[in-house]
């Protein structure tokens, strides 16, 4: 699919729900929007990503675009059993084909507004991100329920590659999948507690497709690493048109 068959007429529209009270009231402020693509789920072809971005940019003053780094991505496909030489492969060819699809919506030069691709490696030196991550790697190993939680998310996202080599959910979780992916949650976590400490920005929504697993645990206040007061989280829905109305898939 290129962009220039994509029918205006025919395009997904979205709608976005706040995972919090404070969530929603940060979505209606609509500063600034950050898209999170996670690599190796299928759920990220070129078409979604395409319209959500388009949606995105429509909807918010800014937006940015939040992908791993092959380091932090290669995690998932080692979990998933592979070899290095094996993940590495596999990790750059599918960053590769979403950058591929992201440089290709900003060379169209019809979006509402422009947007960056920033990816974990940009951050792993700024002291914000570093204190956010640190915090994280204590939790888990100072609070159970967190670090059940992160094991839950790990698997999760580990079962996204698993699945196209043919693993089922029980055998994922009989790898060592915590220990060698969850560094992909620490990695990925500043970005959901706190991303406008991060960007230098007033506030900012994340937004996916669906909760995180730790989520209502840092949204509750309760824990020494928490969601940021302007941080906010979107999960976001596809409505599909048809015959002049919106059905949420």
């Amino acid at each position: 699919m290129s962009l220039q068959r994509i029918d205006i007429n025919d395009r997904f529209s979205f709608s976005i729900r706040g995972q919090s009270e404070n969530c929603s009231r940060l979505i209606a402020m609509k500063q600034h929007i950050m898209i999170g693509i996670s690599p190796f789920n299928s759920r990220f072809s070129e078409r979604y990503i395409t319209e959500l971005i388009y949606w995105g940019a429509k909807k918010f003053n800014s937006i940015d675009i939040l992908l791993p780094d092959i380091e932090s991505a290669m995690l998932l496909v080692l979990a998933s059993g592979a070899s290095k030489a094996k993940a590495e492969r596999k990790t750059k060819k599918e960053l590769n084909r979403i950058r591929r699809i992201l440089y290709n919506i900003q060379s169209f030069n019809n979006l509402e507004k422009l947007f960056r691709i920033l990816d974990f490696s940009q951050y792993k030196q700024n002291e914000n991100y570093k204190t956010l991550k640190s915090k994280a790697i204590n939790l888990y190993k100072k609070n159970q329920d967190f670090s059940s939680l992160c094991t839950k998310m790990s698997i999760q996202a580990v079962g996204h590659r698993a699945k196209s080599v043919g693993l089922s959910t029980e055998e994922i979780a009989g790898f060592e999948t915590t220990d060698i992916s969850i560094e992909y949650i620490f990695d990925e976590i500043p970005f959901y507690v706190n991303t406008p400490s991060l960007l230098n920005i007033e506030s900012s929504v994340l937004a996916y497709h669906r909760e995180w697993p730790v989520g209502e645990l840092l949204l509750s206040g309760k824990t020494p690493l928490y969601v940021d007061k302007q941080q906010g989280h979107g999960i976001v829905s596809i409505c599909a048109q048809t015959d002049n109305k919106k059905t949420r898939l």
